[in-house]
């Protein structure tokens, strides 16, 4: 939901402006915005799979863990 309110919002101003042009800040601002999002959806996959192992691989220490 957040990759899509980053970047369709610019994207229907060029489909309705015919403009295709960015200012650098707005363009270093989306960039931005698109980068954390994918570096935090990237940290929260890599926390779930490490649940997962604790869970699979250690199933009665699971609380100790």
């Amino acid at each position: 939901m957040c990759y899509i309110s980053s970047v369709v919002p610019q994207m229907l101003v060029h489909l309705l402006v015919h403009s295709n042009t960015i200012s650098v800040g707005g363009c270093a601002a989306q960039m931005y915005v698109f980068t954390i999002l994918g570096l935090t959806e990237c940290c929260l996959l890599a926390a779930m799979a490490y649940d997962r192992f604790v869970a699979i691989c250690y199933p009665l220490h699971y609380t100790m863990r």
